[in-house]
């Protein structure tokens, strides 16, 4: 294994917990969204677990950068301007290319509603995850979305 990162975080009654994550093998993650501090935060963590993160903070330019970065998993936030995230992750699926077919998706939201996972799910997501989302949960959430031709 490459290492492990030391988190520091609080729990749900504020009380500061440590804890150490295994760096994971490198992925290529493309990561959207448009809150640029989400962004920014988001991509650091993915980065400080070892992967290569594209970030884009739209649908229609992930779109157009999506054929030729090809990544291993696609990181969506769910409620976007223009094309919200649930119209990218149709879109992506709506391709015909073998890549695209077998990519894994991960859709994010801050504005959980009953039913939002149901509906990522139908649009072609793999895994949900509501905002703020944990170095831990996410590190879990990629190994469950890991490529199977990509070792664990």
């Amino acid at each position: 294994m490459p290492g492990h990162l030391k988190v520091q975080g609080t729990d749900k009654d504020g009380e500061v917990t440590k804890t150490s994550i295994p760096k994971q093998t490198p992925m290529h993650l493309m990561l959207v969204d448009d809150n640029s501090l989400i962004l920014d935060t988001l991509g650091d963590q993915l980065r400080s677990l070892g992967h290569h993160v594209s970030a884009f903070s739209s649908a229609i330019d992930a779109l157009a950068a999506i054929e030729k970065e090809k990544p291993d998993i696609l990181i969506v936030d769910v409620q976007m301007p223009g094309i919200d995230g649930l119209e990218m992750i149709r879109r992506v699926r709506a391709l015909r290319q073998k890549w695209a077919l077998g990519l894994s998706i991960m859709a994010l939201t801050a504005l959980a509603m009953p039913g939002d996972e149901k509906r990522c799910k139908d649009a072609g997501a793999n895994f949900y995850l509501t905002k703020p989302v944990s170095i831990s949960r996410l590190a879990s959430a990629l190994d469950v979305l890991r490529p199977n031709s990509l070792p664990k």
